[in-house]
């Protein structure tokens, strides 16, 4: 129970960063929202600004083979999460929060192996200001797949979180072909509605699609009008979120927000 507490936990810190990146992008129109409801589902959080209150619902596109990359995803951050937590024991620490992104994935257990011993002597390294409360390791921890860009302890948390990196563009596993994207977006939605009944629909409910794949510029009218049909009034608002390429790309997505219903 205490396991997926914490599962449950991590997952709405995941959550409440992604919707804050989302409101970050979103310009004037995201200036001054507050989160009203944290520790809540369907939708996962309610945000106000100026008295106007509304749901917002966030979840991303996903394929098919996703569940094997999210597989894969997993064993390296666990073997992440599994170091940092030994070295931490060792300075007294209880938590902290990784920053950190993938770029493709090892093909064999045994290179994620080979991540643990490289990540163990970075961090013994370069780990001195772990010793303290709120210490930060700036200096990154580059390997085969990604980076491990900032490590800060942070006792209160009570464990370590790994957060994916909001400019990460990884590139090996998010090329798609842009009506694939479309398909799923029509998808994604569909798979929204067919839960509406489990909706607490007191304010209006804004529907963000993270979408980690090749950047959606803008959508046909026809497919605005597919998408009108599956949402079928559930969603006020559903947005299209494109994942930010990291800052050494010259060709950041333009927008970075847009607008499908």
């Amino acid at each position: 129970m205490a396991r997926h507490h914490d599962q449950q936990e991590r997952k709405k810190v995941w959550e409440r960063r992604l919707v804050d990146a989302f409101l970050q992008d979103f310009g004037s129109d995201g200036a001054g929202w507050t989160c009203v409801e944290p520790d809540r589902e369907k939708p996962d959080f309610i945000y106000e600004r100026l008295g106007h209150r509304v749901g917002i619902e966030i979840t991303e596109l996903l394929t098919p083979e996703s569940g094997r990359e999210r597989a894969g995803e997993r064993e390296v951050a666990g073997v992440i999460h599994d170091v940092l937590a030994g070295v931490l024991r060792e300075h007294g620490g209880r938590g902290a929060v990784v920053d950190a992104h993938l770029m493709t994935l090892p093909r064999r257990r045994v290179e994620a192996t080979e991540v643990a011993r490289q990540f163990e002597e970075h961090l013994r390294r370069h780990g001195a200001p772990l010793a303290q409360d709120h210490g930060i390791i700036t200096v990154p921890f580059n390997f085969e797949w990604g980076v491990v860009s900032r490590v800060q302890r942070q006792d209160a948390l009570g464990t370590v979180f790994i957060m994916r990196e909001q400019n990460a563009h990884r590139t090996a596993l998010t090329d798609r072909d842009p009506a694939l994207i479309e398909h799923r977006l029509i998808e994604a939605v569909g798979e929204k509605v067919r839960k509406a009944h489990e909706y607490d629909r007191t304010h209006p409910v804004w529907l963000i699609l993270r979408n980690p794949y090749t950047h959606l510029s803008g959508i046909s009218e026809a497919l605005r009008r597919e998408l009108v049909g599956a949402n079928a009034g559930l969603f006020e608002r559903v947005y299209c979120h494109n994942l930010k390429m990291n800052s050494l790309d010259a060709s950041p997505p333009a927008p970075v927000v847009v607008r499908v219903v």
